[in-house]
């Protein structure tokens, strides 16, 4: 079976269901096989809070990244 990578791009923070499907992932995925983009609004606290929840779940090994804090329309 071939792996793939999975990038989980969140706003993790406001609502609680960009928190369960990290939570979710951690438990399908095994953690070399994915990583964690935080973006919209405040991306570096979006990226502490996805941090403190893989803490948390002892996942310190998932690398998490600070994406834009804005979108980008002229695309």
């Amino acid at each position: 079976m071939k792996h793939q990578t999975i990038l989980f791009d969140t706003d993790i923070g406001t609502d609680v269901d960009d928190a369960f499907a990290l939570i979710v992932l951690t438990k399908l995925m095994p953690q070399q096989n994915f990583a964690v983009i935080t973006t919209n609004g405040p991306a570096h606290i979006r990226a502490q809070a996805a941090l403190t929840l893989l803490k948390t779940l002892a996942k310190r090994n998932i690398p998490v990244f600070e994406g834009l804090s804005h979108s980008q329309s002229n695309i």
